[in-house]
């Protein structure tokens, strides 16, 4: 499709504020201490956290091609703020929970989050640049844009680090929470940029982007070594955090 020739009002604004948004949808207080919390306050043992990675691993899989087709049969915006807004849910009864019942559902919505912002976002830079004849530029702000999220995470990781020296553990997370709402506020004010509609049925396309997988071999081992790498990832993540309390590094 050709760049439009007059964009619509407010595209330039949206990629003023899609900066501020793509730092803020994960702003998780709580990188360096959750498992420790999990452990500590909420009384799991390491299995149970594994046990709750995998359920969140098992959900983002799921959650992928619906979530996707949201964003294309609807629109990336609406994408984007409901992501923000499952994750701020999930941050509060993650930082709320009393049983490992609540733990679980609150990964889930973590999942389902992660799932609408994943692509979503991509997607909504490229158009909203093209609409303003820049789609030239998307690799260098696609770049920029994740630079500031890696240092944001950074950030966000030691502060949430340094709260827990004068305040429970908990407090981090659900002060994430409210983080992701001031995202889903940003989200809320973007610009839909145009693109091409797909006439298709919501249904119809997620048969037909699973039926490919399912078919092509290529895409089949994308997503088992995908799923390996992200599974070691997961348990690395949830038993470095004890494995340093144990040694007597503080919390």
């Amino acid at each position: 499709m050709a760049e439009t020739a007059t964009p619509p009002p407010g595209i330039e604004r949206s990629l003023r504020l899609l900066p501020w948004w793509w730092v803020l949808r994960w702003a998780w207080l709580g990188e360096a201490i959750w498992v420790v919390y999990l452990i500590e306050d909420r009384g799991l043992t390491l299995g149970q956290v594994l046990l709750l990675e995998a359920v969140v691993f098992g959900a983002v899989v799921i959650a992928e091609v619906p979530t996707g087709v949201i964003a294309d049969r609807y629109t990336r915006r609406l994408s984007l703020l409901l992501g923000s807004l499952f994750s701020a849910l999930a941050f509060v009864v993650f930082g709320l929970a009393s049983s490992i019942e609540l733990l679980m559902g609150s990964y889930v919505l973590f999942a389902i989050g992660g799932a609408l912002m994943s692509g979503a976002d991509e997607a909504f830079l490229y158009d909203s640049l093209r609409a303003v004849g820049r789609s030239e530029e998307f690799a260098g702000v696609f770049g920029r844009f994740n630079a500031r999220m890696t240092v944001g995470i950074a950030v966000f990781t030691v502060a949430g680090g340094l709260m827990v020296i004068w305040t429970p553990l908990s407090w981090p997370i659900v002060l994430s929470g409210v983080l992701a709402l001031v995202a889903a506020g940003f989200a809320l004010l973007l610009v839909e940029p145009p693109r091409a509609r797909s006439d298709q049925s919501f249904l119809r396309i997620g048969r037909s982007a699973a039926g490919r997988i399912v078919r092509t071999r290529a895409l089949r081992w994308i997503v088992v070594i995908s799923a390996a790498v992200q599974g070691i990832e997961l348990v690395v993540f949830a038993t470095f955090q004890p494995i340093l309390v144990g040694e007597g590094v503080p919390v």
